[in-house]
């Protein structure tokens, strides 16, 4: 190891070891998805499926604003520090993940009710039957790309592969049926199980990379959390960051601010929201909303625990010695993440 007396000095400009990451990772997410357009091409589907998963993937592609909006890059950054940077079965895997979660925002998009382009001409059941056809596809990839890998790994990828994909379905079913959680912390549990796909692809990054069982836990774990604060961003951003909209608010969706609202919120602050809510589309009363949310301090209870997730990652990726090299990406992600909700004092990591 060289000393900081014989260690080399960077140029003033050089870029930082994050920022040299972030451009191999950026690399690697155009091998994945030239990877992901040659098996949506696959000649068994019907011409029209693969134009319509194509308008998918082109439409993904060209919302995401930033890295990690693409779930393939978690999986590539767990690779890289694991040693695995470039390996074929893991980009394989990205593959599969890219293609996983895809087929989960059609299938999401279906429920929703939210279908355009070539989708909203085909309808529902058409959309939902090439929804399944990349499911088949995405598991496939991720299955093989432990083909070679010692009998433990292939064991645990298959079993967090079925364990995750029920735990999001039950949790999806109980959303679709309208089942209200009981309470702030219900609903983030039932939040966290329906974003399991982030636990997923941890998880089977770190299995196919040839993590110990100890890390593949720590990955997991990253990942549980890790939903837990895109689904908080998410939630807060349909409410502050649409303008003058809200369609969870207007379509009566049970999110964590609303749910934050009704546990923190006295009697008089829970019946002027229901009043306000009545009043949807009204910008006026969406305004009041906003206010109403912050000053009974729902938004502040959300911000603490976002922090509180935030600062988990952190503690597991010290804990495995992974907050240096490759997943310091990550956890700067991670960071920028809170940071569009609340500021945070400069000691805290």
């Amino acid at each position: 190891m060289l000393t900081t007396a014989t260690a080399p000095i960077p140029a003033a400009n050089a870029p930082s070891h994050t920022a040299v990451a972030a451009d191999r990772l950026r690399v690697r997410l155009q091998q994945v998805h030239a990877e992901i357009a040659l098996e949506i091409a696959d000649p068994r589907l019907d011409p029209q499926q693969r134009a319509l998963i194509g308008e998918f993937f082109a439409r993904q592609l060209g919302r995401r604003a930033g890295l990690f909006a693409d779930p393939a890059a978690i999986a590539l950054v767990i690779a890289a520090a694991e040693g695995q940077d470039g390996v074929e079965s893991s980009l394989r895997l990205a593959a599969g993940a890219g293609l996983y979660y895809l087929a989960l925002r059609i299938f999401d998009d279906v429920h929703d009710e939210e279908l355009v382009g070539l989708a909203a001409e085909l309808g529902p059941a058409v959309t939902s039957n090439a929804a399944l056809a990349l499911y088949t596809i995405a598991c496939d990839l991720l299955l093989s790309a432990v083909d070679e890998a010692p009998a433990a790994a292939r064991r645990g990828l298959r079993r967090a592969l079925l364990d995750h994909s029920l735990i999001a379905a039950g949790a999806q079913h109980r959303d679709l049926i309208a089942r209200a959680p009981e309470d702030l912390g219900a609903l983030l549990l039932q939040a966290r199980q329906k974003s399991a796909v982030f636990a997923l692809i941890c998880e089977c990054a770190a299995h196919s990379a040839g993590a110990d069982a100890a890390r593949v836990a720590g990955y997991r774990a990253i990942g549980e959390a890790s939903a837990t604060m895109r689904q908080l961003a998410n939630d807060i951003r349909d409410i502050f960051g649409k303008g003058l909209q809200s369609d969870d608010l207007e379509n009566r969706r049970w999110t964590l601010p609303v749910a934050a609202l009704l546990e923190v919120g006295d009697v008089d602050t829970c019946g002027r929201f229901h009043a306000l809510v009545d009043r949807l589309p009204d910008p006026g009363a969406l305004a009041t909303i906003r206010r109403l949310m912050v000053e009974c301090g729902a938004i502040h209870r959300l911000a603490a625990l976002m922090e509180g997730e935030r600062r988990r990652i952190h503690a597991i990726a010290g804990e495995m010695d992974r907050d240096d090299g490759p997943f310091a990406v990550y956890l700067e992600f991670v960071d920028a993440m809170a940071a569009e909700l609340y500021r945070r004092p400069a000691s805290r990591p």
